[in-house]
C-alpha cells in the first residue's frame, strides 16, 4: 500500500489570491498547530465590502508562520489597495519572517478586477510565480 507521504510534499504552503487571501489568512490564524509552513497572500483584500471583510480587521498579528505579501503596484481594484498591502505586511508581527514583493510591468486589457488585470498578475504570472518560489525557496 502507498503512503501519502510518499506523494505528499514535507512542507506546504497556502497561497490566495483576492478573496481568496483571506481564507488563508484565516487557516494561518486559525492553524496553529499541523497548519500551513508559511503563506503567501496576493492582491489581498484591504477594504471592507460588501462581499466581505478586511485583513485589516482581522488578527494578522497571530500568525506564527512565514508569511510573504505580493501586490501590484498598479493594481486598480477598490478592495485591494497598495496601501494596504503595506498595512498587511505592517501587521503581521507574529510571523517569523515577512516579505512585501511589489509587482510592476504586466498588460491590463479590460476592467481592475478582471482576469486580464494588474490585479491578477496578467502577462507577469511567470516573473511573479519565481519570484514566489525564490522567497520561498529562501525561507
Amino acid at each position: 500500500m502507498k503512503t501519502f507521504a510518499r506523494f505528499w510534499p514535507q512542507e506546504f504552503w497556502l497561497l490566495g489570491t483576492s478573496r481568496g487571501s483571506t481564507s488563508v489568512a484565516n487557516a494561518g490564524i486559525r492553524l496553529q498547530r499541523g497548519g500551513p509552513d508559511g503563506l503567501v497572500l496576493m492582491s489581498a483584500i484591504s477594504v471592507k465590502h460588501k462581499r466581505g471583510g478586511s485583513l485589516l480587521r482581522m488578527s494578522l498579528g497571530s500568525i506564527k508562520v512565514p508569511t510573504l505579501v505580493v501586490h501590484h503596484v498598479d493594481d486598480g481594484c477598490g478592495v485591494t489597495l497598495l496601501e494596504g498591502a503595506r498595512d498587511i505586511h505592517s501587521d503581521l508581527k507574529g510571523a517569523p519572517v515577512t516579505g512585501l514583493i511589489k509587482i510592476k510591468g504586466g498588460k491590463e486589457r479590460v476592467g481592475p478586477c478582471t482576469p486580464t488585470s494588474h490585479h491578477k498578475y496578467n502577462a507577469q504570472r511567470g516573473p511573479v510565480v519565481k519570484a514566489i518560489t525564490q522567497w520561498i525557496l529562501a525561507h
